[in-house]
């Protein structure tokens, strides 16, 4: 296994934000980051980082409180939601069905995959519209990845219901079988 410090950053979406974050995180802070995973819900873009810092300088714990601070003074638009250290494991066994495949040159009428396009990065989307029976919107995860022959192709899978979020982990699980699979 191994130990990644992990950061969920929120700031207001807008066509930028993500770069944005990654910007500001690291003027702010000195520190890299690496977004594994954005979600767009209600005008805010959420992102989970991988906080890239030599061993002996504490991110998560006690100093998310500081490095919260620190961000939210600056004069970047985010707020540090939480802070955790994530044990990985070395295989991801996740299998998410597939909802829809597009060319990621491809315009879709999915939020999600569109934005997954734009930023080339794993993004969940809240679709908050009920259908016709009065089922609760969903959530959409759209992962680009790059088949066999180099072409980059995005993945879509949908998940019904508000509280039943994706996870970093559902998309290396997704992706992996998606490399195999394709």
């Amino acid at each position: 296994m191994t130990v990644a410090r992990k950061l969920r950053v929120a700031t207001p979406d807008s066509s930028d934000a993500l770069r944005l974050v990654q910007d500001g995180f690291e003027e702010v802070t000195g520190l890299f980051v690496e977004p594994e995973l954005q979600e767009v819900d209600r005008g805010e873009l959420i992102v989970e980082i991988l906080v890239e810092v030599p061993p002996l300088i504490p991110v998560v714990g006690p100093t998310t409180e500081l490095v919260s601070r620190a961000v939210e003074r600056s004069e970047f638009d985010m707020s540090v939601l939480s802070g955790w250290i994530e044990e990985r494991p070395k295989s991801f066994p996740t299998m998410l069905p597939i909802t829809a495949m597009s060319e990621l040159s491809t315009t879709t009428d999915h939020e999600a995959v569109n934005r997954a396009a734009h930023d080339e990065l794993a993004t969940s989307v809240w679709c908050h519209d009920t259908d016709e029976a009065g089922e609760p919107g969903v959530w959409q995860l759209a992962v680009p990845f790059c088949r066999k022959d180099r072409s980059v192709f995005v993945a879509l899978s949908e998940r019904r219901g508000y509280p039943y979020r994706f996870s970093h982990q559902e998309v290396v699980g997704f992706r992996s079988y998606l490399e195999m699979a394709m």
